[in-house]
């Protein structure tokens, strides 16, 4: 039985960064019918201009915060309807029954809907995050290679508690949604290969002293798999650069929000 209905005029759908971008330069009212957070670590074009949400000029935007703050703001403005809620939507001719965690139904009539994230490739990216026990002190931020697993791993400052000035490493794998779960692609296959990727590009572990002949001794290199994230490639209907070259809306309420949050950085030229 449906517990409460209203009428909207338009409605977007999806969970990605690029539908999350839509819904604020339109201020339309938006569904997040799966959470698809990027990678903590990538990063978006340096072409991209985002100072109109608070970022400087030359700053480097992780699309992770950028997702994380869109959809604060959509919150905080009403757009981003049944935030962290719902169990299960189905869609039907002019509208959309949500069900909630509390088994409420709730009917969502729209005139039109824009739907995000439906060009899945059948490819997934695979990031095995590693915690760099020893070899985490040197100068490199990325290493490559042409084979399938752990095609690249990419070193960051170590997050951990009591970890100052070294390095941890994310294993970063290609594959196919089929293969994915093969004994190939494992982790543990994928932390062989980070070690052998690392001792070939001349890292070294923990020093232990000088040897006999005064050279310096290290220990072997020692990583330990923290956990492993899976993420489905899509192909945007909209990149973050079409959508950019659409004119924000900067008469509602969400425009408001975002210049009494980040006013600072919002001057106009």
């Amino acid at each position: 039985m449906i517990s409460h209905s209203f009428t909207i005029d338009e409605l977007v759908i999806g969970g990605s960064l690029e539908s999350l971008l839509y819904a604020y330069v339109t201020e339309t009212p938006i569904i997040i019918d799966v959470a698809r957070r990027p990678f903590e670590l990538d990063t978006v074009s340096e072409t991209l201009d985002f100072t109109f949400l608070g970022y400087k000029g030359h700053e480097k935007v992780y699309s992770l915060q950028l997702w994380d703050r869109l959809s604060f703001l959509l919150s905080l403005s009403g757009l981003l309807l049944f935030p962290n809620s719902i169990e299960n939507i189905t869609e039907r001719q002019g509208c959309l029954v949500v069900v909630t965690h509390n088994m409420r139904k709730i009917e969502v009539k729209f005139n039109k809907l824009k739907r995000f994230d439906k060009n899945f490739t059948n490819f997934a990216w695979l990031y095995d995050w590693f915690a760099v026990r020893s070899g985490g002190k040197h100068d490199i931020d990325t290493l490559e290679d042409d084979e399938y697993l752990a095609s690249k791993l990419i070193f960051h400052e170590s997050k951990r508690v009591g970890v100052r000035s070294s390095k941890d490493v994310v294993a970063v794998t290609f594959v196919s949604v089929t293969n994915m779960y093969d004994v190939e692609y494992s982790e543990g296959y994928a932390a062989l290969k980070t070690k052998r990727m690392m001792h070939e590009a001349g890292i070294k572990g923990t020093s232990k002293g000088y040897g006999y002949n005064k050279k310096r001794v290290h220990q072997p290199i020692k990583i330990e798999h923290l956990h492993r994230d899976r993420k489905e490639q899509i192909i945007p209907d909209m990149t973050l650069g079409q959508i950019l070259d659409i004119p924000i809306k900067t008469e509602g309420k969400l425009w408001k929000i975002t210049t009494n949050l980040f006013k600072r950085h919002l001057i106009f030229t």
